[in-house]
């Protein structure tokens, strides 16, 4: 019996084992996908990603909405949950804000802070989170009075939920729900033609 030198067969070994994985794949030619790791980011980031969202955003807590709001370019507007005639509105090219209320409008003056502390990140900012980088779907933090727990499914990796639990007190679950993303109306920001402003 002739004997393959020991050189060859080190190559063949190898062809061979390539030849037998190609045809297990049923002859077909394989592609290599390359995943990109998410970039850490932290809570704050997030929460500025989120400011400046153009999108309609509504919160609910435990079930209940608590507040739907609007953003674009600046301007914005927070609807009463409990009332759909009952909304205040800032536009920033005219760089005014109007409540309206039954029909009527009137001009904010020195408390468009107060209506604009009303927005979805807010809730988040009143905990002062704090955590180390984020670079998954959820976070857990744990603070003094108990444990918060942030999952980031929402469009762009925002947040979708936030779960805060504290000794002695009802578990609050924040949802958050996003519609209009990138084509909010102008028209969400000007006042209907048919309000009257008040004087």
């Amino acid at each position: 019996m002739t004997k393959v030198p020991r050189i060859r067969s080190i190559v063949i070994v190898p062809v061979l084992l390539a030849l037998m994985a190609w045809a297990g794949c049923g002859g077909q030619d394989t592609v290599t996908r390359t995943y990109k790791a998410t970039q850490p980011r932290d809570i704050e980031s997030v929460l500025n990603d989120l400011d400046n969202l153009q999108a309609t955003v509504e919160v609910s807590q435990n079930g209940q909405t608590i507040v739907t709001w609007s953003q674009k370019d600046g301007s914005w507007r927070w609807q009463d949950p409990d009332d759909p005639d009952h909304y205040v509105i800032y536009n920033a090219d005219m760089g005014t804000a109007w409540e309206v209320q039954g029909g009527s409008a009137s001009v904010v003056t020195g408390t468009e802070g107060l209506w604009k502390a009303k927005n979805p990140s807010s809730f988040m900012r009143n905990y002062t989170l704090s955590s180390g980088p984020i670079s998954g779907e959820k976070v857990e933090i744990k603070y003094p009075f108990g444990i918060i727990t942030v999952e980031f499914l929402g469009p762009k990796n925002l947040p979708s939920k936030m779960v805060i639990e504290e000794e002695g007190v009802e578990t609050k679950v924040l949802e958050y729900t996003y519609t209009d993303i990138d084509d909010v109306p102008d028209s969400m920001f000007e006042l209907p033609p048919d309000v009257v402003i008040s004087r």
